[in-house]
């Protein structure tokens, strides 16, 4: 089986960003992380072939 793009290290950085409030605004800040559990974490890498890729990262276990 396949590891996934970036393996642990995209994992740590999404979450790094989506923990790091970008607004002072409880609303605002409310609303940026319902986007990310309902939306997912955008996510590009490389693949072998040099084209950039673009996908949607979803947690696992919110339904």
């Amino acid at each position: 089986m396949a590891s996934r793009p970036g393996g642990s290290r995209w994992r740590e950085q999404a979450v790094a960003e989506i923990a790091s409030p970008t607004s002072q605004d409880a609303i605002t800040e409310n609303h940026r992380i319902h986007q990310y559990l309902v939306s997912g974490y955008p996510l590009s890498y490389v693949d072998p072939d040099g084209v950039e890729q673009n996908l949607r990262r979803r947690s696992r276990g919110c339904s």
